[in-house]
């Protein structure tokens, strides 16, 4: 048996309680880890950028982009670099 990966771990995609049902769904029907994997390897691409900067690279909106960095961030995949660019933190992918 191989060890877990980043990859083998569920990704999170959520909608607050408050939110209308039409966000409650849209949030269920999101692929949330393969948005991970694309911000991810543009960072592994592209060197530390802030999430306006991923979602140019991506082609993603920024609003697809930015809920992705937290919960990457917690399974160790990227890290808060300290930096911040246009009031945007700076992230950086982690092997």
């Amino acid at each position: 048996m191989s060890d877990p990966t980043l990859w083998d771990q569920p990704a999170e995609s959520h909608a607050r309680r408050t939110d209308p049902e039409t966000s409650k769904i849209a949030a269920a029907m999101v692929n949330a880890s393969a948005l991970e994997a694309i911000v991810w390897n543009a960072l592994l691409k592209h060197g530390r950028m802030n999430t306006r900067t991923i979602g140019d690279v991506t082609d993603l909106p920024r609003d697809s982009v930015s809920p992705r960095m937290r919960p990457l961030e917690r399974r160790g995949a990227v890290s808060d670099t300290g930096e911040r660019e246009d009031g945007c933190i700076v992230w950086e992918a982690i092997l």
